[in-house]
């Protein structure tokens, strides 16, 4: 890597991409971009000076637009300022085509950043954007200029016009209000949304900005009664500025009207469906609303989050699962944009470094507050989990929420997923289940007991302990009920004990027990299940390290552990009965794949050998399988100790050595796993399954068949089987550099249409692969789980 170079350069431009710095010709890269953005400016200037408007200036806008698609803001401040003039210039300029006008407009969208550039160092007259957007919007648009492309410009350098245009814009605009108008009032609020300037500090609002205006807007807000053409406009400009400004505007006194009027743009009905609270001209204002709440929430004042409280406690018997209609979608958009603001505010206040000073000390949110919302929101969201209404929202909204407070959201989930995996009765609760589960998988793995909570939920029964002793059994359901009872019980009162006497206990240990339980639940029958079970292994194999760690507390190195410790080291003995599980699971799954079917006396259908051009890899949900296949052994291999990989690699081998494929859709499952082992241990199994492959080639009389149309199935299964094998390092293809080049000669020369056309791909990688840059990533990853017990616990790698 080049750091000293990047260093240098992140200190001399504006901006710059941290991830070329990686590439060994970084030097050379520096100097060609240089070159490039001199080429850029001499040819800006050259053709606006011979107004070669028609080609020289469209192409030097395009190449300005590759320069920062591929270096960012890699330029000086001063060259950044007069780039962003010459394309406003450009915007405003009355002659030119419509098109080297949106490329502009689009030129201009990129090279704002308000991070870099503020109203101190660039600004810009808002009078003739403001009478081109009028031209085109309200008059004759005899230019053909897209409205909503100068509207965007309009919103994006607003903030540089200076801090006295906000009073020339009231000036301008002010004629057309109108409350019994609503086109005059529609115009109003649309041009005051466009160019009012809103990012100012507060000083400069009490001067220049909000002070000038508030009063008025708020009068208008409070006066109109559903009126979606420009009510909705008046609450994203009072949301911007609890952003922009947080803390400007005491909102306190005004919160019944502000909560009373965001629960009517929900369109919730009444007296059994019949009658709706509201027109439902709001819809679609309640992502603006919950933005503005969320930026109300925070400091001394718990006005805004008991007024939330009680919208929420309102809207809750609308998202059960009995009462779903038309209100459900709006309800779960309304939760996922207070959820995805609220976490955008966490990390403006907490992560971001150049934002934490944004919000004042004294209003931003404490842990209390942000698990006050949780616990305020969960109980809707798990509600609308089972919705009919089937959305990929709730789920999301889980995620957030795990991330915000894992202490409260993670038990719950797993008191949901826990009974679906063994309910027979309610299929459908199973798949939302695994839907939340999905979304949870990374906090649950991060939940290793490193912070502590005052307050945390628990699980509502010892679930660990209950699937652990009904495996115990030999899979049979001889648990009586008042066993099932009796435990409840012991685990609701030792739950109790727990929150009085002893700390919260991590939750990790629960993804190994449901690794296990979701192995089992691999079944071809149900697409939808299997694919959500895979993605869900998946993401456990890619979280966590795939190693015995079962013998560490007989180690007096660690003899420090804590109970928890201890008690998942001891899970991890499962773990090559598991993989071992899954192994099987997934032979089993692809030699059901490989059933033949019957097209003709000759052939079956989609078959490798088919050459009619109508064979395919699979119905689409058969692709997806094999994706998710592949997405899982990839996890696996590339996060496992070495006597893991090798358990499964010599698994796949003796599969793939002694059953041989005719289905394509079970031919490329295979294939993608023998892929994946080859790249995972490439030194040992690129070998034997290249000479398996060159073995069996030499042994089918290839003369003979070099010039057949159609391959039969052994040899058409070999030849795809030689081709998956190149995607491994360069290294080990320079190694065996004569094998690969018979091979492909062999594969090229057929006159089989199937053949030449694997050959074609394996040789696109193989090129790929020798000339491309890219790194190893899995290196670290590889080098943690390779190394001794005595030298590396994987349970304590997050500590």
């Amino acid at each position: 890597t080049s750091a000293e170079g990047y260093l240098r350069d992140k200190a001399r431009y504006q901006r710059t991409k941290r991830e070329l710095s990686f590439l060994p010709f970084y030097e050379i890269l520096h100097s060609d971009a240089s070159k490039w953005l001199e080429q850029i400016k001499a040819g800006l200037a050259a053709s606006t000076c011979v107004y070669a408007a028609d080609h020289g200036l469209t192409f030097w806008l395009d190449q300005l637009k590759y320069y920062l698609d591929t270096f960012y803001l890699r330029f000086h401040r001063e060259d950044h300022i007069r780039f962003v003039r010459f394309a406003y210039s450009l915007i405003l300029e009355k002659d030119l085509n419509h098109r080297i006008v949106h490329k502009a407009c689009s030129l201009i969208k990129s090279l704002i950043n308000e991070e870099i550039l503020n109203r101190k160092h660039l600004t810009l007259e808002w009078r003739p954007l403001y009478k081109l957007y009028t031209e085109i919007a309200y008059e004759r648009n005899e230019r053909n200029l897209d409205v909503s492309v100068v509207k965007d410009v309009a919103f994006t350098v607003k903030e540089f016009f200076p801090l006295s245009a906000t009073g020339e814009i009231l000036s301008e605009i002010r004629p057309y209000v109108d409350v019994w108008n609503d086109y005059a009032m529609e115009r109003f609020i649309g041009l005051f949304a466009a160019f009012v300037p809103l990012k100012m500090s507060i000083d400069e609002h009490n001067k220049y900005g909000a002070a000038l205006w508030f009063d008025e807007l708020w009068y208008f807000y409070n006066l109109v009664e559903m009126n979606s053409s420009w009510e909705c406009r008046i609450q994203c400009i009072f949301s911007a500025i609890s952003e922009y400004c947080p803390g400007y505007i005491d909102w306190t006194p005004k919160h019944t009207i502000i909560f009373s009027k965001l629960l009517r743009t929900l369109n919730l009905s009444v007296r059994d469906g019949k009658i709706s609270v509201g027109d439902g001209t709001g819809m679609g204002s309640e992502t603006a609303g919950a933005e503005w709440i969320v930026w109300m929430l925070g400091g001394p004042n718990d006005s805004a989050e008991k007024h939330l409280s009680r919208v929420i406690r309102c809207i809750e018997s609308f998202l059960h699962p009995l009462h779903d209609g038309l209100h459900t979608v709006t309800l779960q958009s309304f939760l996922a944009a207070l959820v995805s603001e609220m976490v955008r505010r966490v990390r403006i206040e907490r992560v971001r470094k150049k934002t934490k000073r944004k919000v004042p000390e004294w209003m931003r949110l404490t842990d209390k507050q942000i698990e006050s919302f949780v616990s305020m929101l969960l109980p809707s969201v798990i509600y609308s989990a089972f919705s009919t209404v089937e959305t990929s929202l709730p789920s999301c909204i889980l995620r957030y929420l795990a991330f915000l407070a894992p202490n409260l959201v993670l038990p719950r989930v797993l008191d949901l997923v826990y009974p679906s995996l063994s309910t027979t009765t309610e299929p459908n609760r199973l798949k939302q289940s695994l839907e939340c589960l999905v979304e949870i998988c990374v906090p649950l793995i991060r939940d290793n007991g490193e912070f502590e909570y005052c307050n945390y939920n628990t699980c509502k029964r010892q679930w660990i302990t209950e699937f652990q002793g009904s495996s115990l059994v030999c899979n049979k359901t001889a648990v009586t009920h008042r066993t099932l009872k009796t435990s409840a019980k012991m685990s609701t009162e030792s739950v109790e004990v727990k929150r009085a006497h002893k700390a919260r206990e991590p939750l990790r240990r629960h993804a190994l027990v449901l690794l296990d339980a979701l192995v089992s639940a691999i079944d071809i029958n149900d697409v939808v299940k299997l694919s959500l079970a895979f993605r869900i292994i998946a993401t456990f194999f890619t979280l966590f390290p795939i190693v015995d760690c079962s013998n560490a507390p007989n180690n007096q190195q660690y003899g420090i552990l804590n109970e928890e410790e201890k008690s998942l080291c001891a899970l991890t003995a499962t773990i090559p009965r598991i993989i071992t599980k899954l192994l099987d699971r997934v032979l089993t799954l692809i030699s059901q794949l490989a059933t033949a079917v019957p097209k003709d006396s000759t052939t079956c259908l989609d078959s490798i050998c088919d050459v009619s051009g109508d064979v395919g890899f699979g119905s689409e949900d058969e692709i997806l399988v094999n994706i998710r296949i592949q997405s899982t052994f990839r996890s696996l291999l590339n996060n496992s100790s070495p006597a893991i990989v090798q358990l499964v690699a010599e698994q796949i081998y003796h599969f793939a050595k002694t059953t041989p494929m005719e289905n394509a859709v079970a031919a490329d499952a295979l294939c993608v796993l023998v892929q994946e082992c080859t790249y995972a241990s490439p030194e040992r199994y690129f070998p034997l399954y290249l000479n398996h492959v060159m073995e069996n080639l030499n042994d089918l009389s290839w003369e003979e068949k070099k010039h057949l149309e159609m391959l039969d199935a052994a040899t058409m299964w070999y030849i795809f089987l030689g081709m998956v094998l190149f995607s491994v390092p360069s290294e080990i293809i320079l190694k065996y550099r004569e094998e690969c080049v018979e091979i492909h000669k062999r594969a090229i020369s057929v006159t089989c249409r199937n053949a030449y056309k694997a050959a074609c791909w394996s040789l696109t990688n193989i090129l790929t692969t020798l000339t491309e840059v890219y790194p190893l990533s899995e290196q670290d990853r590889q080098f943690t789980t390779c190394r001794p017990l005595d030298k590396s616990l994987s349970v304590r790698v997050n500590r």
